[in-house]
C-alpha cells in the first residue's frame, strides 16, 4: 500500500469548524496530535485519521451529562464521571441503575427496569419466542436467564440452547452450520470461495487454519473469524484504499456526515420506539448489533435522506457476526424502504 493521503490544512480546519470547534495546531499528516477549541471553549486533542472515521475525544463536562439526563426526567447520583467510566443515575420512577455515557448517548440504554429487561422470563414467554421462528420448546431445565432449553427447529433437528444464548442470536447448530465440521467440510467451504486450505487437519474453531486466496496471498485465521466474514486482509487493505483513492477530500467529508446524521437520528428512533424495533427483548451492545435493513452505504450513494434510512421500520437488532457479513448489502429494495417509511409517517409518527 503507497502513503497515506495528506490533505490541505484548510479542508481540515473546515472540517473542525462545521462542529462548532477550532483548530490550532497547523496540521501536517494524519498521525499527527491535533489541538482545538471545543464548543464548551477547553482545549482538547484527537488526530486526523481518528477524527475523519467520526471519533471525537471523550472528555465530558459534568455538567453536560446532568442535563442531557435531567431533559430525560432522571438524575446523575455519581461525583465523578468520564466517558468511559460507569455512573449511577436514578429514572423517573425512583429506579437507581448503573450506566456509561457511551451507552446513554449512542446506544440509547435507558433504565432496564422500566424497558422491562429485568423482567422474570416465564416459560410461557421462553415457548412464544420460539414459537415465532418456527421453533418447537420440548423441555426446559430451568425457566431464568440460565435455563437450558431443549428445542426441535423447523427443520426437526433437536439440540439444547441456554436462553441467553437465545437472546443474542443463537439457533440451530446444525441449520446454522455452527457444529463441529470436519476437515473435509472446512476444505470444501474454502474451495466454494475460491480460496485454498493449506492446513492438513481442522481441529477446532478456534485454531488458526493457513490459506491462500486467489491473489496467491497467503494468510491464516481461525474458523471461527473466517465465518465471520474475515478473509484475505492484503485483498480488503487495497479495497479500502481503492475506495479512498475514488472519494475525494469533499465526498470522504460528506460520507462521515451523512454517517453521522443517520446514527443521530436512529439512536433517537431506537429511545423513541424502542418496543417496535426490540420485540425480542435483546440486550444492544457489543454482541448484538441495531442494523439498518436497508444500509447507511447505499442511502449514501443512491441520496436517501438520513432520517428516511433511520426511520424506526428499517430497524433490526441482529447479532454482531451476521452483521460483519452483511457488509455494505441491503436486505430490501428502495421501493419497500420509501414503503416503510411512508407507513411510519402516516400511522405511526
Amino acid at each position: 500500500m503507497g502513503k497515506a493521503q495528506r490533505f490541505d490544512p484548510e479542508y481540515i480546519k473546515e472540517q473542525f469548524a462545521k462542529e462548532g470547534c477550532k483548530l490550532i495546531t497547523e496540521y501536517n499528516n494524519n498521525n499527527q496530535k491535533l489541538y482545538f477549541v471545543n464548543k464548551e471553549g477547553y482545549v482538547d486533542h484527537t488526530y486526523w485519521s481518528s477524527w475523519s472515521r467520526g471519533y471525537r475525544p471523550n472528555r465530558i463536562l459534568i455538567e453536560k451529562v446532568r442535563n442531557e439526563l435531567a431533559a430525560e426526567g432522571y438524575t446523575l447520583l455519581s461525583k465523578k464521571i468520564s466517558s468511559g467510566i460507569a455512573f449511577e443515575c436514578l429514572c423517573p420512577k425512583g429506579h437507581k441503575w448503573v450506566t456509561n455515557w457511551g451507552r446513554w448517548k449512542h446506544q440509547g440504554t435507558r433504565c432496564p427496569e422500566c424497558s422491562g429487561r429485568h423482567r422474570v422470563v416465564t416459560i410461557e414467554y421462553i415457548e412464544e419466542a420460539l414459537k415465532r421462528e418456527g421453533y418447537e420448546l420440548v423441555d426446559i431445565e430451568y425457566a431464568s436467564g440460565k435455563s437450558v432449553i431443549t428445542y426441535k427447529c423447523p427443520q426437526g433437528h433437536i439440540r439444547t440452547i441456554k436462553w441467553i444464548s437465545w437472546t443474542i442470536g443463537g439457533r440451530c447448530k446444525v441449520c446454522s452450520g455452527c457444529e463441529k465440521k470436519t476437515t473435509k467440510e472446512v476444505r470444501e467451504a474454502f474451495e466454494a470461495e475460491g480460496f485454498t486450505l493449506l492446513s492438513p487437519e481442522y481441529k477446532n474453531a478456534f485454531t488458526k487454519l493457513d490459506y491462500a486466496c486467489q491473489e496467491g496471498h497467503f494468510q491464516s485465521a481461525s474458523w471461527n473469524t473466517w465465518q465471520q466474514g474475515h478473509k484475505c486482509p492484503t485483498c480488503t487493505c487495497n479495497r479500502i484504499a481503492e475506495e479512498r483513492r475514488i472519494y475525494n477530500n469533499e465526498k470522504l467529508g460528506e460520507w462521515i456526515n451523512y454517517k453521522h446524521q443517520v446514527t443521530l437520528i436512529t439512536n433517537k428512533n431506537y429511545r423513541d420506539y424502542h418496543y417496535t424495533i426490540n420485540i425480542d427483548n435483546l440486550q444492544r451492545g457489543n454482541a448484538i448489533h441495531l442494523d439498518h435493513i436497508y444500509s447507511i452505504h447505499s442511502g449514501f450513494t443512491n441520496y436517501i435522506l438520513p432520517y428516511v434510512i433511520a426511520n424506526p421500520l428499517n430497524l433490526k437488532l441482529i447479532p454482531a457476526r451476521d452483521n460483519i457479513i452483511k457488509s455494505k448489502t441491503s436486505y430490501i429494495t428502495q421501493e419497500e424502504l420509501y414503503r416503510r417509511y411512508n407507513y411510519f409517517v402516516n400511522y405511526m409518527s
